[in-house]
C-alpha cells in the first residue's frame, strides 16, 4: 500500500493518510460487538465466581487460591481494557481513549496494562502447575518449598520483573490518524523509533515468551503431576494424596489445557 504521511500533530498525536486499509463494515462490527459482551459478561462472571470460591472456600487455605485470584484478577483486566471500553464506546459514541486528557498517555497505558496482566497470568499459572508438581512429587517437602510466604514472594517477583520489562510501552505508542474519504480513523501505533521492533520483532517475542514457553512447560508439568499421581493409584506409594488434592490438581488440569487451546493456535 501507498502511504503518504504529513508530520503534522494534533493534540498529540500524529496524522497519516493510508491509501489501502480496509475498515470493518458495520456488519463485521456489529458482530464482533455482540461477540465481546458475550464474552465481558461470561467472563466477569467466570472470574468472579473463581475469586468467590478461592476467598470463600476451604481452598482459600492453599497456595493455589494466592495464584488464582490473581490470575482472576488479571483476566478481568484484559476484558476490560480490551472488550468493554469499545463496547461502552460504540454504546454511548464517545472515543474514551482519543476524549481523554491526553490521547498518548491513554494509548499507552490501555498497551502497558493489557500487555502486563496477559504476561502475569500466563507466567503465574506455570508457577502454579510448578508448585502443585513438587506438592505431588516431593509431598514432605512441598511445605517448606512451597509455604505461603515463597508463594508471595513468587507472584511479587514475577509480578514486577513483568512490570519492569513493560515499561517501554509507556514512551513507545502514540495516537496517529489515519486519513480517509469523509472521515479520519485513529490508531494506537509505535513511534518512528520503535516501529521496526514492534511490527517486527515484538510479534515473535510475544508469542515465545507469552505463549509457547509456557505452553510447553505447562504440557510438561501437567503430564508428570498426571504419570505421579497415576503411579501413586496404582502401585500406593507413600505419596498422600486427598480427595481435595485431586480435584485441585483436575482443576488446574483443566485450567492449564485451557490455556494451550485458546492462546496456542491465535499465537501460531
Amino acid at each position: 500500500a501507498t502511504t503518504n504521511e504529513t508530520n503534522s500533530e494534533i493534540n498529540g498525536t500524529q496524522e497519516k493518510s493510508y491509501g489501502d486499509v480496509e475498515i470493518p463494515d458495520r456488519k463485521t462490527e456489529k458482530i464482533v460487538l455482540h461477540l465481546q459482551i458475550v464474552l465481558l459478561i461470561f467472563g466477569y462472571f467466570g472470574n468472579s465466581m473463581s475469586i468467590i470460591v478461592m476467598v470463600r472456600s476451604n481452598i482459600r487455605k492453599l497456595n493455589i487460591s494466592l495464584y488464582l485470584i490473581v490470575i482472576s484478577v488479571c483476566d478481568s483486566v484484559i476484558i476490560t481494557v480490551s472488550m468493554l471500553f469499545p463496547v461502552l464506546e460504540y454504546f454511548t459514541k464517545h472515543d474514551l481513549d482519543t476524549e481523554s486528557m491526553n490521547y498518548t498517555w491513554s494509548c499507552r497505558v490501555n498497551l502497558y496494562v493489557s500487555g502486563v496482566c496477559l504476561f502475569i497470568s500466563s507466567w503465574l499459572l506455570v508457577c502454579v502447575t510448578v508448585e502443585r508438581f513438587i506438592a505431588v512429587t516431593f509431598p514432605h517437602k512441598s511445605k517448606i518449598w512451597c509455604s505461603r510466604k515463597t508463594t508471595i514472594i513468587t507472584i511479587a517477583i514475577v509480578c514486577l520483573i513483568i512490570l519492569v520489562g513493560h515499561s517501554y510501552f509507556l514512551m513507545s505508542w502514540e495516537i496517529q490518524i489515519l486519513s480517509f474519504p469523509g472521515f479520519d480513523f485513529k490508531i494506537c501505533y509505535p513511534i518512528e523509533e520503535f516501529e521496526y521492533f514492534f511490527l517486527r520483532i515484538w510479534v515473535y517475542y510475544e508469542m515465545t515468551i507469552y505463549c509457547l514457553i509456557p505452553s510447553f512447560l505447562l504440557f510438561i508439568f501437567n503430564i508428570l503431576i498426571s504419570y505421579k499421581i497415576k503411579q501413586a493409584i496404582n502401585f500406593r506409594t507413600n505419596i498422600p494424596i486427598s480427595l481435595k488434592e485431586t480435584r485441585i490438581t483436575i482443576m488446574l488440569l483443566c485450567t492449564s489445557m485451557y490455556f494451550i487451546a485458546t492462546t496456542l493456535p491465535s499465537s501460531v
